[in-house]
């Protein structure tokens, strides 16, 4: 059975607020790095459409370096 996320991203990060959960280490710093988080927290505004999308697939060019 293939293995999938059935809820969205932002979900997601609101439940692990809310019970005080980090993500993995490594996926907080590239987090940070992309300017999804912010502080440590989802940042606001950070699904703003292409803006995003634009910034997401730069970020993903670089770890294929």
């Amino acid at each position: 059975m293939l293995n999938y996320q059935s809820t969205s991203y932002h979900d997601a990060a609101g439940v692990r607020e809310l019970v005080g959960a980090r993500p993995a280490p490594e996926f907080a710093v590239w987090l940070e790095q992309t300017g999804i988080f912010v502080d440590g927290r989802l940042a606001e505004g950070s699904a703003n459409g292409p803006e995003s999308l634009q910034a997401f697939a730069e970020s993903v060019k670089e770890l294929g370096r």
